[in-house]
């Protein structure tokens, strides 16, 4: 008898929908033994769409000064984030042409080494830069750049096959977005739409989740190889596949570099109007949500690893993406995963590791005991995002990072950075450019190096904070944080750490509200109105005020205690001293000579701070908390 296959007489068709259904019922059975799903890489046009034209008569210099008034005013001589930003200018210009990723003033004469990739960070940061500070140096610089930047994309474009690399072009949409605010231009937007649209086309499809392979790029024949000339992943990658650990790729930062893309889809949705970007920017917030990207526990428990100031940016992208679309769990994994942060790092005096047990993922030791500027700046900025929207209440860490580890780790002077490269004035013209900068270092000291990237996140973290000091909304005026700012509402004179008071000037506020530091003591707050003593109304650590007119003045003082403290770094136990919220002095101090200290005794001595008269710049532009 001859056996006949069931089959044999069956349609074609039915044997294919049979064949259908059943892989489908085996499906799930099929994850469960290890079959990892298929990854879809999408087809390479023979020519990229064409881009929008640049628009080079808007790309002036002229057209770009900061819109506001000039004011004078009498401020303390303490923390003013208006100068600081006005430094930051210096920098961002004065790098850009060429440009160097690190700038050594350890040597006779000091020089640049390691041509970076980052001018799209210091476009991003310079509109919100001279809005604080109405510095209008180096504006030829940056309009030449914008126009060198957006030439690039358009000859990249035209390449037959060019393959661009999503994350790599984040920054550029980030900083067009803060270029169309500051002098609205529809190609700007054309340009955000256009550079999102390749975003969407070019990540590769697992599932619901989106993603690009780190450090890599496919030639003309679509084979994959590691981009990165610095050199290959520590831990092993083979692309495309999905990436299985955050810590894969030379930089070791896998949900960074997606986060660059999600933020850029974010801005297309939000200035365009685009759903599909917002659409994808949801499978790319899935995939960073991964539990391979996370430590044990998965996302839920906020836990991660490696790259601190890479995880701290990732956070920041995933809350602008759960704000965007409500997702109040979303927002309670970033506020689970800043309270890790905070707990791998010594908040008070705002410093951060620059990796989290980086020895397990094949990383020297010493990136364990090093912080640097975009990590600080990121923990800063996130805190400060966190208390905006309402998911927490950080202030107290903005203020005590802003104060301590931020601002300390900016170079300011001149002659210091003269003394440690040869101590020689024919070295200043060589030098001026870097005043501003931002380096990284140890708790007590930091090297004499200025460096490309934390000097553009360092600068982005200066303008939050500025911009956070203050809320307006219709004509009720919130002081967050205690520090000096002129705007068109209220100017606040901060006396901190000297001596617990802030004074506060009526423009066109009908009703402030003074947020006062967790670390005061309540009981000793007093407050006047030009003079005569008041009873506020008093909402959690805010005291609030009614009923104000322009030219009022309120006058809030209270005791400020000084404390000391002994912090455990992992390596070293530190002697810590505060004032207030202000580190007065860490103990012990380095050793080597070659390395400049932080935190000398001399910044919060005294009992008064003295009083300057002072130009401020009062802008119109980048008043709103919008994400930038």
């Amino acid at each position: 008898m001859t056996f006949r296959s069931p089959f044999a007489s069956a349609s074609r068709v039915r044997w294919l929908r049979l064949s259908l259904v059943t892989a489908w019922l085996l499906a799930p059975v099929v994850g469960l033994f290890g079959a990892e799903p298929p990854v879809r890489i999408p087809n390479w046009p023979t020519q990229w769409h064409v881009p929008p034209d640049i628009p080079r008569q808007s790309i002036k210099a002229e057209l770009l000064h900061p819109q506001g008034t000039m004011r004078t005013v009498e401020l303390p001589d303490t923390l003013d984030l208006a100068d600081l930003c006005g430094l930051s200018v210096n920098v961002l210009t004065g790098n850009m042409d060429p440009h160097w990723q690190a700038f050594n003033f350890d040597v006779d004469p000091p020089r640049g080494e390691s041509r970076g990739a980052v001018l799209a960070k210091h476009l991003r940061t310079l509109p919100l830069l001279r809005a604080a500070s109405g510095s209008t140096h180096g504006l030829d610089l940056e309009a030449t750049q914008m126009q060198n930047q957006l030439e690039a994309l358009t000859n990249q474009a035209r390449t037959p096959n060019s393959y661009f690399f999503g994350p790599g072009y984040g920054p550029h949409v980030l900083a067009l977005a803060n270029w169309d605010e500051r002098a609205s231009e529809p190609k700007y937007r054309e340009w955000i739409a256009y550079l999102a649209q390749l975003m969407r086309e070019n990540a590769l499809l697992v599932e619901d989740r989106a993603y690009y392979p780190p450090s890599s790029l496919r030639d003309e024949q679509g084979r994959w190889f590691n981009g990165d000339t610095r050199g290959e992943s520590p831990l092993p990658y083979q692309a495309p596949d999905e990436p299985t650990a955050d810590q894969q790729g030379f930089e070791g930062t896998v949900k960074w570099e997606q986060a660059l893309v999600l933020r850029a889809l974010l801005r297309d949705y939000q200035l365009n109007g685009n759903q599909d970007s917002l659409a994808m920017a949801g499978k790319f917030a899935r995939f960073i949500l991964q539990p391979a990207m996370w430590q044990p526990g998965g996302p839920e428990n906020g836990h991660f690893a490696g790259h601190f100031h890479g995880n701290l940016w990732t956070l920041q992208a995933v809350l602008e993406y759960a704000l965007v679309t409500n997702d109040v769990a979303m927002q309670r994994i970033v506020m689970r995963a800043y309270d890790y942060a905070r707990s791998r790092g010594v908040v008070e005096m705002g410093w951060f590791p620059s990796w989290v047990d980086p020895e397990t993922f094949k990383r020297p030791a010493i990136f364990a005991q090093l912080n640097e500027t975009c990590g600080v700046a990121d923990a800063l900025m996130l805190a400060l995002k966190l208390s905006q929207a309402g998911v927490g209440d950080y202030w107290d860490d903005v203020d005590a990072i802003i104060r301590n580890h931020l601002t300390q780790m900016q170079f300011t002077r001149l002659d210091v950075m003269r003394q440690y490269s040869g101590n020689r004035p024919e070295n200043d013209q060589l030098l001026a450019p870097f005043v501003g900068g931002f380096g990284m270092g140890e708790p007590a000291a930091i090297k004499p190096q200025v460096i490309g990237c934390c000097s553009a996140n360092g600068g982005l973290a200066l303008f939050q904070t500025w911009r956070g000091i203050i809320d307006h909304e219709q004509s009720v005026c919130s002081v967050n944080l205690l520090l000096n700012r002129v705007s068109p509402w209220i100017d606040v004179a901060s006396h901190l750490p000297f001596e617990g008071r802030v004074d506060v000037r009526i423009h066109d506020a009908e009703q402030v509200r003074i947020r006062i530091p967790g670390w005061v003591d309540q009981g000793t707050v007093r407050v006047q109105v030009n003079a005569i003593d008041a009873e506020p109304a008093w909402s959690g650590r805010y005291l609030a005020l009614e009923k104000l007119q322009a030219a009022d003045v309120v006058t809030v003082r209270f005791d400020v205690p000084e404390r000391q403290v002994e912090r455990d770094f992992g390596w070293r136990k530190y002697q810590l001293e505060f004032r207030g919220s202000t580190l007065s002095d860490i103990q012990p101090r380095p050793q080597n000579a070659m390395l400049i200290p932080l935190f000398p005794p001399e910044r919060t001595r005294g009992d008064h701070a003295v009083i300057r008269t002072v130009k401020r710049f009062v802008s119109s532009q980048f008043s709103s908390p919008r994400d930038r």
